[in-house]
């Protein structure tokens, strides 16, 4: 653990919290989405934005043919911090502009739902996509985290995650299975 960032007691366990000295890529988690990225060094998937836009060099939000797309803004300064960009919003500047687009296709999507009905797919997919961009920024910025739980000599090594919060949670949901 690299700096403990919580700390607290949980069914008589202590449990610690921190970053990570390890790092994650891409490939190392369960992404469901890919990003078509139009930054000049970023580019994680190694796909490229100009390759999804229609004959026009336009593209459609939300659902279009088999995949969901959201459209990204970068804010970059000393770490990137990735948005989507929302209807009328400009992104222009020195430190940010048009990233690209995150696009989740609907297959992989009704997959993972495993075949749950939903009365708003796009809203879903919008949900997920937008999950997904936060933990795609932390591992742009190396935000990965670490948990270390012991009880009585016995020592639970958690696995690296890219959410602070889901880290206590699974923290939690790990001594419940050692109980």
């Amino acid at each position: 653990m690299y700096e403990v960032l919580k700390k607290f007691t949980y069914k008589g366990w202590n449990v610690q919290i921190g970053t990570s000295e390890e790092s994650l890529s891409k490939e190392d988690c369960c992404f469901l989405g890919d990003l078509y990225s139009a930054h000049r060094i970023i580019n994680p998937d190694n796909l490229k934005y100009s390759d999804i836009l229609d004959e026009n060099g336009k593209i459609d939000w939300g659902f279009r043919n088999e995949n969901y797309f959201l459209p990204l803004a970068y804010y970059e300064h000393g770490g990137i911090s990735l948005s989507v960009i929302e209807s009328g919003d400009e992104v222009k500047g020195f430190d940010n502009g048009f990233f690209g687009v995150y696009a989740i296709n609907r297959g992989s999507l009704l997959k993972m739902l495993d075949g749950c009905e939903y009365e708003d797919l796009d809203k879903e997919a919008d949900k997920i996509a937008r999950e997904e961009i936060q933990m795609l920024q932390n591992l742009l910025n190396g935000e990965v985290y670490y948990y270390e739980a012991e009880k009585n000599g016995k020592v639970i090594d958690g696995g690296l995650t890219l959410d602070l919060d889901a880290t206590v949670q699974i923290a939690k949901d790990e001594i419940d299975c050692e109980e």
